[in-house]
C-alpha cells in the first residue's frame, strides 16, 4: 500500500549515483575502446599474457619460489619472509628496474610477505627474463628453496 503520514517512499529518496551526474564522456569512450580492443584483439592478447605468465612461473620455481599453488593467474604472488627479507628483495628488485608491488602486513602475514607481479600484453619477453633473472639472484641473497 498506501503511504503513511510522514513517511517517504524509497523510490523518491535519492541515492549516491542519482546525485553524483552523469558518466563521465571520457570515462565511456575509455570503456567502448577496452570492449573494441578485446572484441578485436582479446584472445591473442590473453594468449600472449597465459604464455608470458607461464614463462615466469617456470622462471621462479626454477629459481627456488614455491608457487604450486599459482594457476596461471597474471598476477603472481612470490613469498619472501619477514619484513626485512621483502626490504632486502625490494631493492634489490629496485635497482634492476623491475616495478613490483610489496604485498606485506597486514595484507599478508607478518612472516609471509612477498612480492607481486602483474604481467600484461605489453610486457615483453626480455622484461619477463630480467624478472627471472633478478629473482634468481634474491632467492639466492635470501637463500630461498632450491636459490639457496
Amino acid at each position: 500500500g498506501e503511504i503513511g503520514a510522514g513517511e517517504i517512499p524509497t523510490i523518491l529518496v535519492p541515492n549516491k549515483v542519482d546525485l553524483a551526474g552523469p558518466v563521465p564522456v571520457a570515462s565511456l569512450a575509455t570503456a567502448l575502446a577496452g570492449l573494441k580492443i578485446n572484441r578485436e584483439r582479446g584472445d591473442i592478447l590473453r594468449q600472449r599474457i597465459a604464455g608470458l605468465t607461464r614463462r615466469l612461473l617456470n622462471g621462479f620455481i626454477a629459481a627456488g619460489f614455491d608457487l604450486a599453488e599459482h594457476r596461471g593467474f597474471p598476477i603472481v604472488n612470490v613469498e619472501l619472509g619477514g619484513p626485512d627479507a621483502v626490504l632486502r628483495g625490494l631493492a634489490m628488485m629496485w635497482e634492476a628496474g623491475l616495478v613490483v608491488t610489496p604485498s606485506v602486513f597486514p595484507a599478508a602475514s607478518l612472516s609471509r610477505g612477498g612480492v607481486r607481479f602483474s604481467v600484461t600484453a605489453d610486457n615483453t619477453e626480455d622484461e619477463v627474463d630480467q624478472a627471472i633473472e633478478t629473482m634468481a639472484h634474491v632467492a639466492r641473497q635470501l637463500r630461498v628453496g632450491a636459490g639457496a
